[in-house]
Formats: structure tokens, sequence, C-alpha cells
């Protein structure tokens, strides 16, 4: 484990950016020695105070915090010694992982007798004892899952074939264009080139605008020219609602008409 630590401590170092990812009171009990906690809490608050982080910078901000009074020639030779290791993004990553994992089972452990202990019980109704495990091991959680992931490797030659079969059309699925998916809205899709795979389009504007019926303006469109399945999330509208105005914009009839009954034989 000691170098895992010294290769997180000298990732740091040199990508001091990364230092946004230890935000936990927890983070601070990350490292087991003395050198390598005083150095990565001279770290944190180098980085809290916007301040250039330096070697001799990180070295005499650990001499004045550090409780052992480890002189700071000590504190550089460390630094030296650790800053010719080098990990990549992902193996960094996976390594502050494998930290807070280890720092969060520590941390259960200990929940785990305090819950054991029977003073716990007779000084706190259980109901607390019970809300303040669960907080305790949400903020673990967090701790641990806050780390993001870094996206696989992608073959640059693979990529541009890819890409290069989409733009000439070559694309077998017969749902797909050149220009994407299309919404149904002309306009529209001079605009975006249709529904790209793999997009986000986020739609906003006052209630009462028309958000609703243009998103299922776009389902009713995808629904009748094409295979794609869809799947429609509604937060406040219930799904009788939905398919009442779902059969509206096929039929051209008003929403009022569908539930007054004022339809023909036809």
């Amino acid at each position: 484990m000691s170098n895992v630590q010294q290769s997180v401590l000298a990732y740091l170092i040199q990508q001091p950016h990364e230092l946004r990812l230890f935000t936990s009171d927890t983070d601070d009990n990350l490292f087991s020695d003395a050198l390598s906690s005083d150095i990565f809490l001279a770290l944190k608050v180098l980085f809290a105070k916007n301040l250039p982080i330096t070697k001799d910078a990180i070295c005499d901000w650990a001499t004045i915090s550090s409780e052992t009074k480890v002189p700071r020639s000590d504190f550089m030779a460390y630094v030296n010694e650790i800053s010719f290791q080098a990990i990549s993004p992902s193996t960094f990553q996976q390594y502050v992982r494998l930290l807070k994992a280890t720092e969060a089972k520590k941390k259960m452990k200990a929940l785990g007798l305090r819950l054991n202990s029977e003073n716990t019980y007779r000084e706190r109704d259980i109901e607390q004892v019970i809300q303040s495990s669960i907080t305790e091991l949400y903020r673990l959680r967090a701790s641990v899952m806050e780390i993001p992931s870094v996206p696989d490797a992608v073959n640059t030659s693979e990529l541009f074939v890819r890409v290069m079969k989409q733009i000439s059309g070559t694309k077998k699925n017969p749902n797909f264009s050149n220009q994407g998916i299309p919404s149904g809205f002309a306009e529209f899709d001079k605009v975006t080139g249709g529904w790209q795979e793999g997009d986000l389009i986020i739609v906003g504007a006052r209630p009462g605008m028309g958000k609703t019926a243009l998103m299922l303006s776009w389902v009713n469109q995808l629904a009748a020219k094409t295979t794609i399945p869809m799947l429609y999330f509604s937060l406040d509208t219930p799904p009788e609602r939905l398919m009442l105005r779902l059969i509206s914009n096929s039929s051209g009839l008003s929403d009022t008409e569908l539930m007054l009954n004022v339809l023909d034989a036809d």
C-alpha cells in the first residue's frame, strides 16, 4: 500500500488540479505514514488557498504543520524520491479508489464496533443511532463514488473508419440517414442534422410554453416513421393524460373534443 500512496502523492505533485477529488474530511486519513500524510495535507492547504504548488512550498507547509516535527530536509528528500514515479491518469484514479475504499472499510469497522457497544444504546435513542449510522454510511459511499471514471482509450484508426462510414451513409440501420434520425420538423433537422447517436438535447422553457406538446410530437413522429423503441418519462403528467395528448396529436382533434366524445363514425 505504501507504493500506492507514494504514486498518488507523486501524481498530485505533478498534477495538482486533481486535488479536487479530495474534499472530504475523511481524506485526511488516507496516508498511513507521517511523511506522506504531512505532504498530502500541505498539498491540500496550498490548493485550497490557490497558492503555487512547488516542491519548496510543499516542504515549507509540511514542516510548519507537522506534528512530529520532521525536519524540512527530510520532506525535501522524500518529495524528490517519489517525484520520479510516473503513473497514468487511469492508474491514478484506480489507486485513489483503492485508498478511499480502504479508509471506508476502516470507518465501517469502527462504526460496527460502536453499534455493538452497550453504552451506545443506553445513552441514545435507537432511532438516533440508526439515523446517524445511515448518514455516516452515505458519507463513506460518497467519498468512494465521487471519483470519475476515465473513458477507455479509443483506437484512432478504427474511429476514423467508423466516422467515415457514417459520413458516407454506409450505416446499415434503415432508421438512420446521413443526417441522423429525422425529428419530423424540417427546420429543426436543418439546425441539428436530426437526432444523432449519443446526443443529449435539453429543451427548456417556462411552464405552459409547449414543451410537453413538442416532446410528444417528436415521439409521435419517431413512432410513425421508424422502428426505434422509445421511453417517455414524466414526473407530473399521468400516463392517461399523455396518451390522450398523443391521440390528439395524431387525430387533429383537441383534448376537449376527445374528452367530450366528439367523434364521428369514421
